[in-house]
């Protein structure tokens, strides 16, 4: 008999709801249910199955052809008032449900070895929190556009940190502030001909956000193999960042072609954006090896101490927990 297991069909029920209600033109209730599902990384299941024939002699993580598909279940309920007729408040709270989420676990005890490999998150994981948002608008081409959200998440009843870790932040507030000159008879701007011509259909953007509490899980020892605990938790350092953005348009044959040009400043002040830390220190550039006590040994004995350590923290400074650095992009657009 056949040692391995036939590929096995899932099927999947993804229902979608959405009911709105409005109340005397100013207030709007809404509630949205969806789901989804995602297939399961090709990396993370296929394997050659003679493979498994020579376990003795794996290396790295094994991988599991029995995964399920991860799936999400996500519920709003939500308010918006309009209080002016230029302005508009919301606020909704949600609860997001998340099944047989993948993540890597060791196969104790396995036979003929331990192994490392994948597996589902048995328990279901609920994430859940509220978003207000405070938008005001000009309402024509011309004009101060502008707002600010808040997104709040609580995940005290996560099953596997594991599995969620430098996902998703616990605080996500975001801003913008927008004007434009406009044009025609909307236009705001300097009077005359001349400085119609210049100043006509100008725009400036500026783009806020701030984040915190984004999950990791902390290491006793800095090669951050000695887990803490499974449900112990560090969140990676608050971070905020602006865009910029300039535009300039210009209409043609009696305003049916428009064409823009278009200044981008991403990261406008050059914040260092961390993506990932190192468990051990919580540092993005250290991962507490050279001034472990530990190390000092090994460390002293290497040929050249100096160029040692030079070279270590070289190396252990990844480019990839960081994001992008300050970057401008010039375009064009042409509508008709």
């Amino acid at each position: 008999a056949s040692v391995f297991t036939k590929n096995r069909t899932y099927f999947n029920i993804l229902p979608h709801v959405s009911i709105q209600k409005s109340f005397k033109e100013r207030w709007l209730l809404s509630f949205r249910y969806n789901s989804a599902v995602s297939n399961p990384n090709p990396t993370v299941t296929f394997s050659n199955p003679v493979a498994y024939y020579f376990i003795n002699n794996a290396a790295g993580w094994v991988p599991n052809g029995a995964l399920k598909p991860e799936r999400t279940d996500k519920f709003r309920a939500g308010l918006s008032i309009m209080p002016f007729r230029k302005m508009i408040i919301s606020g909704e709270g949600f609860v997001d449900y998340y099944s047989n989420m993948i993540y890597l676990v060791r196969r104790a005890g396995a036979y003929p070895k331990d192994y490392f490999s994948y597996d589902n998150e048995d328990n279901a994981y609920a994430q859940y929190g509220f978003d207000i948002a405070f938008n005001g608008s000009s309402l024509k081409n011309s004009g101060l556009n502008y707002g600010i959200s808040y997104h709040f998440i609580i995940n005290k009843d996560n099953p596997s940190y594991l599995a969620y870790e430098y996902r998703i932040p616990k605080n996500l507030a975001k801003a913008y502030l927008q004007f434009n000159t406009g044009f025609g008879r909307n236009y705001l701007g300097p009077a005359g001909s001349v400085n119609y011509t210049i100043f006509s259909n100008l725009g400036m953007g500026l783009y806020g956000q701030f984040q915190s509490g984004i999950y990791y899980l902390p290491s006793r020892i800095p090669d951050g193999s000695g887990f803490l605990s499974g449900n112990s938790m560090e969140t990676m350092p608050a971070q905020a960042f602006f865009d910029l953005k300039l535009e300039k348009g210009f209409y043609f044959n009696q305003d049916r072609y428009r064409l823009t040009l278009f200044c981008v400043i991403q990261n406008l002040l050059n914040t260092k954006v961390i993506y990932k830390v190192y468990r051990f220190t919580g540092e993005a550039d250290d991962d507490g090896y050279l001034d472990a006590p530990e190390s000092q040994k090994e460390i002293s004995e290497a040929v050249d101490e100096e160029s040692y350590r030079f070279l270590y923290a070289s190396y252990i400074n990844n480019p990839s927990n960081y994001g992008l650095p300050r970057r401008t992009t010039f375009g064009i657009s042409f509508n008709f």
